[in-house]
């Protein structure tokens, strides 16, 4: 009985000590690289406006990440800003091939 104990302690501690050795490191966060922003017409004052973001990674280490969006009430013009995740930094095997990406950006009500 007491083998027994002594070998389930020893792999309860192998376990651990092995998952956190292998945490990957946190990916970077960059711009995403957005060649086309598509803006539905027929906005009225009352509707939700929403950006559709379209554009390509070079390969498969990039996820898309938050969004963010400024307005400017006084000159009517809306910068928008996507993110994305870059793994390739860290130690991953990437497919060398375009990938696309497409990211709703829900805006709100505008004048």
């Amino acid at each position: 009985m007491r083998t027994l104990m002594l070998s389930i302690g020893l792999l309860l501690f192998f376990s651990q000590s092995t998952l956190a050795s292998n945490t990957p490191d946190l990916p970077e966060i960059i711009e995403a690289p957005v060649e086309k922003l598509l803006v539905p017409f027929g906005f009225d004052s009352n509707d939700r406006v929403q950006i559709i973001a379209k554009g390509h990674f070079p390969n498969t280490c990039y996820r898309v990440g938050r969004t963010d969006y400024e307005y400017d009430d006084i000159n009517k013009t809306l910068l928008v800003k996507v993110f994305a995740y870059d793994y390739t930094k860290l130690d991953v095997i990437c497919a060398q091939v375009m990938t696309p990406f497409v990211q709703e950006i829900n805006v709100g009500i505008l004048d």
